[in-house]
């Protein structure tokens, strides 16, 4: 690993410092242990809930998306973030954040009805864990 020769640079009329390096990836993959984990694909299908909260802009991304999960009964198997917008009709010093719960049962299918109040569960422990309002 190093600096570009200065007279190497000017042949090739580079104008900023060029740094170079050299990788052996028979060493590099030899070191990695590699994990492979399968699972089945869902036999039942899976409800998608949207959920967008206003919150101060200190809190993060990660923060929500921690609560999300210790919210989780086991039904949520997966969440995405999928929006962070700031400005109006967002107050200054607050952030709209949305993400994307995936609800999904390994042994059935489940209700719309099941999946609106277990979401209501979520939304309200998130709004009393961090706070904010929903948008």
């Amino acid at each position: 690993m190093g600096e570009l020769h200065p007279d190497v640079r000017k042949t090739w009329e580079l104008d900023q410092p060029i740094f170079i390096f050299e990788i052996n990836f028979q060493n590099l993959v030899a070191s990695i242990e590699e994990h492979r984990v399968f699972k089945f694909l869902p036999r039942f299908p899976a409800i998608l809930r949207d959920l967008a909260l206003i919150v101060d802009e200190k809190i993060s991304a990660g923060e929500l998306l921690q609560t999300l999960w210790e919210a989780n009964n086991g039904l949520i198997s997966e969440i995405k973030l999928f929006d962070l917008y700031q400005g109006k009709p967002v107050p200054p010093g607050k952030k709209s954040l949305a993400f994307r719960l995936k609800y999904q049962a390994e042994d059935r299918t489940l209700t719309d009805r099941e999946v609106n109040q277990l979401h209501r569960k979520v939304t309200d422990f998130l709004i009393e864990r961090c706070g904010g309002i929903l948008r």
